[in-house]
């Protein structure tokens, strides 16, 4: 079956411009003005993010007396949901965050005629919660930084398939993790905007091995 590529053009077209828009945007403001109010150490932040993400790829376990190579995709499309975070310093922030949206999920059988797609019926909704750890490069108000976190992915509903021996899906948690670079730029002395890639990795409960997700990120929040 043939593999899609690693991070989905969906993603890329999305993410990409607007990555260098934002940057070379809030380089040029910040220059002539750079400086860290307040700060972020010792400081409490409040935090609404809005998520694309690409489409994901498992292998299916082959069942006698089929024997057919199959795959179970995680489908496009969009998250949001809150965060809550600390900065331990200016450079270290840890964070808490709650990430909601639709499970839309097919099955892609290889059949004589060719790739054939079986969309599971009723949709789910996917719910991740993670805590994260954030790395600022820098401690002014512009920085590149680097994440990483751990948490759990939570799918609830039902989602029935027109396979016979694939099994329907139930609720389902799923330990997950992830990893990703991005900016943050402080507008002021509390709101402050980030903007990053992340990569998550999460394991379904009837494929043989993990979904990894590419996802661009925004969030908006107010530090205090």
């Amino acid at each position: 079956m043939s593999e899609h590529p690693i991070v989905t053009s969906g993603v890329a077209s999305v993410f990409l411009p607007v990555a260098a828009t934002l940057l070379v945007s809030i380089t040029a403001a910040a220059a002539p003005s750079a400086r860290a109010g307040d700060g972020r150490a010792g400081r409490f932040e409040l935090f609404a993010v809005a998520s694309y993400e690409g489409e994901a790829e498992a292998d299916l376990p082959r069942r006698f007396p089929s024997d057919i190579p199959r795959e179970l995709t995680w489908e496009e499309g969009f998250a949001g949901g809150l965060g809550l975070g600390y900065n331990v310093n200016d450079h270290l922030n840890l964070n808490l965050t709650l990430v909601t949206g639709d499970a839309d999920r097919t099955i892609d059988q290889e059949t004589d005629s060719g790739i054939v797609q079986r969309p599971f019926r009723d949709g789910m909704d996917a719910t991740r919660v993670e805590i994260n750890a954030d790395l600022y490069l820098l401690d002014g108000p512009l920085t590149p930084f680097a994440t990483a976190g751990i948490g759990l992915n939570i799918l609830s509903g039902s989602g029935r398939n027109d396979v016979s021996d694939v099994d329907d899906l139930e609720d389902e948690n799923t330990l997950a993790y992830g990893a990703g670079l991005g900016v943050r730029w402080d507008l002021g002395d509390h709101l402050f905007l980030k903007l990053w890639y992340r990569s998550t990795w999460f394991a379904p409960e009837n494929a043989d091995d993990e979904f990894q997700l590419h996802s661009a990120n925004l969030a908006v929040g107010f530090m205090w």
